[in-house]
């Protein structure tokens, strides 16, 4: 492994365990996002698909989410949803496993909360194309 993998690789150890820390205040959870999505800016599908989705998947909405509710921090939402796009642009495999954690609504509600009603209203246009598919045993 080379030197800037393994320095990627000890970036994205920190960035998700500080993530993951429900109890991190607001200025290291936002420290650890731009860490996160500069990783995923600079990384192949490969790395990205390597990552432990389900933690991530779940909390970058709700991180999006809490901002819309005003219990966010104004920085943390915006690289919440800047590590979502760097993630689903690497591979794109992640948008689905996003939008299955509420991370369309998520992103709606806070374009509405800055008033960005024309964009909130485009991105309320996915939620068709990101639904969880219905299995035969739902119906």
């Amino acid at each position: 492994m080379e030197v800037a993998e393994e320095a990627g690789v000890a970036v994205l150890a920190y960035a998700l365990a500080a993530i993951a820390d429900e109890g991190a205040g607001a200025g290291e959870t936002a420290a650890a996002l731009a860490a996160l999505c500069d990783v995923l800016a600079l990384s192949g599908p490969d790395l990205i698909l390597a990552l432990p989705s389900a933690p991530l998947a779940k909390r970058l909405p709700r991180l999006v989410a809490a901002s819309a509710s005003g219990d966010g921090d104004g920085d943390v939402p915006l690289l919440a949803a800047r590590a979502m796009a760097e993630a689903c642009e690497g591979a794109p495999q992640w948008a689905e496993r996003f939008a299955q954690h509420g991370a369309v609504e998520a992103l709606r509600d806070r374009l509405l909360t800055v008033d960005c009603i024309e964009l909130a209203e485009e991105v309320g246009a996915l939620l068709p194309s990101y639904r969880k598919p219905h299995h035969q045993h739902d119906l």
